[in-house]
């Protein structure tokens, strides 16, 4: 039996937005990668850019496996089969879910181009052949003009530019989306199809272009980049958290998983949902012991000012993604563009690869207002890192939680009991002792996907 769940979003952000289905689809996991995604645009009738904008284009870029995600998930996680813990490796590229997808244009115009990357894996360099682009958005927060050639998108992140066509339609040009293979582990195949191509067609009639090579990509720091709203620094922090970034080894017998997470705590769901503990936990919500130590919960008062800092102790690459906010880039190793007084905000965010022969360890420091009462996820955007438990949560004033939403939608309530999912307590399900965390789960299972045969 299948149960239906209907939303509403209120929408008060530009786009583009995206929604990844499998993030609320617990008892599913990786569905991510096997096509359970896809754009949200939001149109902004106020936009400062809306006068300057002839006509708009969608282009998606993403990773196509040959096994659904539920058997790669199996084969990531667990540690005697892939000892080395190497994520699985896609094997082509694809651009609007497609091979050489087509966008027709007419010169002397000006769109709107938005660019998401929605793969699983893989980092995206984007190019257009003979044009420029202008970035005027970044993860929904406009920005001031900033030309460049070339757009990097690490997973998750989402660009909008202004393309301004050519004045004849002359010739047609190619769009490249290609993977960023250097991040892919170095004793890995490379993908068989790391580069797509399509094309920005001027003439229908004219030939199609052949896939350009680029010898190197010419990119632009995001953290330089300026916000439009001019929203100055928040200063100073009053709530610090400090998050070391790792992956490790869970080594309970015959359950042995390569395991990430923060602060050596891998993220593992707990028998309640964490907005059910806060919504049923009266004053007990405030105290993050609740939730479960492996929810890696962290209880945020309305109004704080919080500054996070991730240090990287992980050779590989990790886009840091956060649910309910857009937040100050404030520092990262390695950028030019650090502590300046009206910092750039988006949403997903690259964190700077660690050499394992640097005793310092790179970092990242972000901050913004604890405004938007809720449970949000704080999680690396790669869908392997994520399943395998790289992911905090972010606990922001449950008391006002329980005044905005006093009960749980019955549809909601409906599913939850249909998987014998407790609706109240704290993470082990004890509602008349909140504090009595015997039977938390602090163990994580295999997790295999509601398609894929019993672990």
């Amino acid at each position: 039996m299948s149960q239906e769940h209907i939303g509403t979003i209120v929408s008060i952000v530009p786009s583009p937005i995206w929604i990844i289905v499998n993030m609320i689809i617990c008892h599913s996991p990786s569905q991510y990668v096997d096509g359970i995604r896809g754009p949200i645009l939001v149109n902004d009738p106020l936009s400062p850019y809306a006068g300057q904008i002839d006509g708009e284009l969608v282009v998606t870029l993403s990773d196509w496996y040959h096994e659904q995600g539920a058997s790669l998930q199996v084969y990531y996680l667990s540690l005697p089969g892939n000892p080395n813990a190497l994520e699985p490796i896609p094997m082509s590229a694809l651009m609007n879910d497609q091979l050489w997808p087509t966008f027709s244009v007419l010169p002397n115009k000006t769109y709107f181009v938005r660019v998401l990357n929605i793969a699983g894996y893989a980092q995206f360099y984007f190019h257009i052949d003979g044009h420029n682009m202008t970035i005027i958005q970044a993860d929904g927060v406009y920005t001031d003009p900033q030309q460049v050639q070339d757009l990097y998108l690490a997973t998750g992140q989402r660009y909008g530019v202004l393309l301004h066509t050519l004045p004849t339609a002359n010739q047609n040009y190619a769009i490249l989306g290609a993977m960023d293979i250097a991040g892919f582990p170095r004793s890995a195949p490379p993908p068989a199809n790391p580069n797509v191509t399509g094309v920005l067609v001027y003439d229908p009639f004219l030939s199609i272009p052949s896939t350009p090579v680029v010898q190197q990509f010419s990119t632009f720091d995001d953290f330089c980049l300026n916000p439009f709203d001019k929203i100055p620094l928040l200063y100073p922090p009053n709530k610090e958290i400090v998050l070391n970034l790792s992956t490790f080894s869970q080594t309970v017998p015959l359950n042995e998983q390569n395991r990430g997470g923060f602060n050596n705590i891998t993220y593992i769901t707990q028998r309640v949902p964490s907005l059910y503990t806060a919504l049923s936990g009266g004053l007990y919500a405030l105290n993050p012991i609740v939730y479960g130590n492996h929810s890696n919960p962290f209880v945020l008062s309305l109004g704080d000012f919080v500054e996070t800092t991730i240090y990287n102790y992980d050779t590989g690459l990790h886009p840091i993604h956060t649910h309910g906010h857009t937040v100050q880039l404030v520092a990262r190793t390695g950028s030019e563009c650090n502590y300046r007084s009206i910092p750039m905000r988006r949403d997903t965010w690259m964190e700077p690869r660690w050499n394992s022969s640097d005793p310092n360890h790179p970092s990242t420091v972000v901050r913004f207002i604890a405004d938007n009462p809720g449970i949000w996820f704080f999680h690396c955007h790669m869908e392997w890192h994520l399943v395998a438990g790289m992911d905090i949560i972010l606990v922001e004033d449950p008391l006002q939680i329980q005044t905005g939403q006093p009960d749980i939608p019955l549809s909601m309530k409906l599913i939850c009991l249909e998987q014998g999912i407790p609706l109240m307590g704290n993470a082990a399900g004890n509602w008349i002792n909140f504090l009595d965390l015997t039977g938390e789960v602090n163990v994580a299972p295999m997790e295999c996907g509601s398609d894929y045969p019993p672990c």
